[in-house]
């Protein structure tokens, strides 16, 4: 008999306990077998077991159950707002989302979900409601509304509430076409006339390209001027005017080599905020030590004033660094190291900005061919 092994997970309340999750192919039919809430791993093995053999014979398998509701209350007449928290609590818990989401998820709920839906009972949801929630996204780049509601709709078993029979296909973000970045004598432009002491972020973010919770993140600790390289390990994200400390936005750190450029912006900020390097205190540790929306606000200023007609933000920052590194023959697979992308396919928005290079690719492989003829 095939052994099941049991997978270890934590509860929300801290202590451990272990689920199972296997599969198992009958005759070109798959069946999956899952269940959670075992306090030994094996209790969960041989549940495992017994249900495979259960299918391995043609047996009905075990009938899931619902997570049981308190003594005294019915799912059925939970509140969309009473489903929210729960879904708030089970995000949380399972670490599905970081905290600064569950805050911008808070906001949204409070601004669209709870004055339209709050007080009905979720599992009554009808499809009017969810086109009134789609009407609310419509027009919007990003779709938060529909996008929290198909999410507490698809985690409504997990928190024991009963989903309503309905479904919420959220729109697809709306990507901008045209790529902003600044060209090197509008860079030159905005540099003068901004405040000297965003000078030396501005100048930062063009010469790495980081992200600026990145920027805003970055400790001094983490910076070896010796071996001109920088550690990106820490973001600091905001959300709801509050700040969040989380790893970089793929969860992995990675180094940057840094160039004279960068090396200048970081001497610049040193001599109008002295470092301090104090790893056990993230905040005394920032080398840019002002907040998002200020800097946000610095750019906009600084771009009107010489006549830069661009929509000039921290994230025109990266794209202006990455599209000059294209332009300059940096091939994409280094830039999307540079930037931590997850994939080259995101990268892949900067290659028309050097459609010579497909040239070079298709001529060197007419000299190879021709060569051997």
């Amino acid at each position: 008999m095939e052994k099941v092994q049991p997978i270890p997970y934590r509860l929300p309340d801290g202590s451990g306990a272990f689920k199972v999750d296997v599969t198992l192919w009958v005759y070109d039919v798959k069946h999956r077998v899952r269940k959670r809430g075992f306090s030994t791993a094996r209790a969960a093995s041989q549940w495992g077991e017994r249900e495979l053999s259960r299918l391995r014979l043609g047996l009905p398998g075990e009938t899931r159950r619902r997570r049981p509701a308190e003594p005294g209350d019915d799912p059925k007449t939970w509140t969309v707002a009473a489903v929210f928290e729960k879904c708030v609590d089970f995000w949380r818990a399972s670490g599905r989302k970081r905290e600064s989401t569950l805050v911008h998820n808070r906001a949204t709920f409070k601004r669209t979900l709870a004055p339209l839906l709050g007080e009905k009972p979720f599992a009554s949801l009808t499809a009017r409601d969810v086109l009134h929630v789609l009407q609310l996204d419509q027009g919007l780049a990003d779709p938060k509304a529909s996008q929290l509601l198909a999410g507490m709709i698809r985690d409504a078993g997990r928190v024991g509430a009963v989903a309503p029979p309905v479904e919420c296909i959220p729109p697809r973000p709306k990507s901008n076409p045209r790529l902003v970045f600044l060209t090197p004598e509008e860079i030159a432009k905005v540099r003068a006339v901004l405040c000297p002491s965003w000078r030396p972020a501005f100048l930062f973010c063009i010469a790495t390209g980081v992200r600026v919770g990145e920027l805003l993140g970055l400790q001094w600790s983490d910076v070896d001027l010796d071996n001109r390289t920088v550690t990106i390990r820490h973001s600091l994200v905001t959300a709801a005017a509050q700040y969040f400390w989380h790893p970089p936005k793929n969860g992995k750190a990675r180094v940057l080599p840094l160039s004279d450029l960068a090396i200048q912006a970081l001497q610049e900020q040193a001599a109008l905020f002295p470092p301090v390097k104090n790893p056990e205190n993230l905040d005394a540790g920032r080398v840019f030590r002002q907040t998002v929306v200020a800097f946000q606000a610095a750019l906009r200023r600084a771009a009107k004033a010489a006549g830069v007609e661009k929509n000039t933000t921290p994230h025109v920052l990266r794209h202006t660094h990455a599209s000059l590194q294209v332009q300059a023959g940096v091939q994409l697979q280094r830039v999307s190291a540079l930037l931590g992308h997850s994939s080259l396919a995101m990268t892949m928005r900067y290659a028309h900005l050097r459609p010579d290079q497909l040239q070079e690719s298709v001529d060197q492989l007419s000299e190879i061919v021709s060569a051997a003829l």
